[in-house]
């Protein structure tokens, strides 16, 4: 085979090749794009609450409890993160600093046994003795007032 000829089925191999990448990627491509419209779907579904509310621990029914804190506290609030004894400490930083910082903002979270305010995750009754419950899901977060 002469080198003009080699050249000639080479160039034919690539426009091959790349006539069949470009076919698997057009027939690929609702494939792709079907990901992303998933992803709007699921949103779409879900209201306010459930967008708001994406940590597992604050799932849509838990997230009812974030949304009666912010609406009881005062902006100028202060409260205070407390955990009971079966509490998962690997989410500490996403249950307590990052949510609820953000979420409750202007409100700051502080460590004084004085806050008014209390979120407590895990509880059982020994811990939640000096809490006034205001709402509260079974076994996950609680939030209340300090008894006085």
């Amino acid at each position: 085979m002469t080198s003009r000829r080699l050249g000639f089925v080479l160039r034919l191999g690539v426009v091959g090749c790349v006539v069949a990448a470009v076919g698997m990627a057009g027939l690929k491509l609702d494939d792709a794009l079907g990901i992303f419209d998933l992803r709007a779907d699921i949103n779409s579904s879900l209201t306010y609450s459930g967008r708001t509310h994406t940590y597992p621990e604050w799932s849509p029914a838990p997230g009812k409890v974030l949304e009666t804190a912010r609406l009881w506290m005062p902006a100028d609030a202060t409260y205070r993160v407390v955990y009971g004894p079966s509490f998962d400490a690997s989410r500490t930083a996403d249950f307590s600093h990052q949510l609820l910082y953000d979420f409750l903002l202007p409100r700051r979270p502080t460590r004084s046994k004085a806050a008014p305010w209390v979120f407590c995750y895990a509880c059982d009754k020994r811990v939640l003795a000096g809490i006034d419950v205001i709402a509260g899901i079974p076994g996950g977060p609680v939030f209340g007032r300090a008894s006085s």
